[in-house]
C-alpha cells in the first residue's frame, strides 16, 4: 500500500497523521483490515532542480521557471506536460 502527500516542510503533516481519514487508515492497516504490506515515512526536500522541458526548436532540455520563458536559443519553452 502507497499513499503519497506533499507538504511544506516535515512539520505541516504532524497534524493530518493524527487524525481523521490518515489516522483510520493506518489503524486499519496496522489491524489487519487493509493491505498486506505497507510502508509509512516522511520525507524533507534536500533541494529543487527546478522544472526541465525539452525546447521543441532546437531539442536541448531547459529550465522553465514561468509560462512564457524562453531557451537560450530564443524559442518560448512549451507548457510542462501534466503529472500526477
Amino acid at each position: 500500500m502507497v499513499t503519497i502527500s506533499a507538504w511544506r516542510d516535515a512539520e505541516s503533516s504532524r497534524f493530518v497523521m493524527r487524525g481523521g481519514t490518515h489516522a483510520e487508515a493506518m489503524c486499519e492497516m496496522l489491524t489487519g483490515k487493509l493491505a498486506s504490506a505497507g510502508f509509512t515515512s516522511v520525507w524533507a526536500l534536500d533541494h529543487d532542480n527546478g522544472y526541465m522541458v525539452r525546447c521543441t526548436k532546437c531539442g536541448v532540455m531547459a529550465r522553465k521557471v514561468q509560462d512564457g520563458d524562453c531557451c537560450k536559443c530564443g524559442a518560448e519553452l512549451p507548457l510542462h506536460p501534466p503529472y500526477w
